[in-house]
């Protein structure tokens, strides 16, 4: 068996990207630059869209590095899953951003839909290119 580290290292690292970059664009649009009032409450909205998003990403990505394996779907899944949830980590202390339960909460959600994402891509199903692209 082999593991497409290329693949799942470029899916991981873009699955960690997005949910940041849609902050980003959130907190641009509402005129908000303080950061660290969001980082301080996690139960803002910006907070809930960026796990909701997070979660879509993760899943995208790990349907991106299984679709075209013949085996082994569900393992790759998971490997990015817990790479998307490593950087995730390595950011927040980085940052050093104090961690609540919505950060365990998103982290965990990161991870099913990895799993779930190398799981479909394993029972033949087909996502839009469009929704993939963008």
């Amino acid at each position: 068996m082999a593991l497409h580290w290329g693949r799942i290292s470029v899916a991981a690292a873009v699955a960690a990207v997005v949910p940041l970059a849609a902050m980003a664009l959130l907190m641009g649009s509402q005129g908000s630059a303080d950061a660290a009032a969001v980082a301080r409450d996690p139960s803002t909205l910006l907070r809930w869209v960026e796990a909701f998003v997070a979660g879509f990403a993760a899943l995208g990505a790990a349907y991106w590095v299984a679709r075209p394996l013949p085996s082994h779907r569900v393992l790759h899944g998971l490997i990015v899953g817990v790479l998307v949830i490593a950087l995730d980590v390595a950011l927040l202390v980085g940052n050093g951003t104090e961690f609540h339960w919505m950060h365990i909460a998103g982290n965990f959600g990161r991870l099913e839909s990895a799993v779930f994402g190398g799981w479909i891509a394993g029972r033949g199903v087909r996502i839009p290119s469009a929704m993939l692209s963008g």
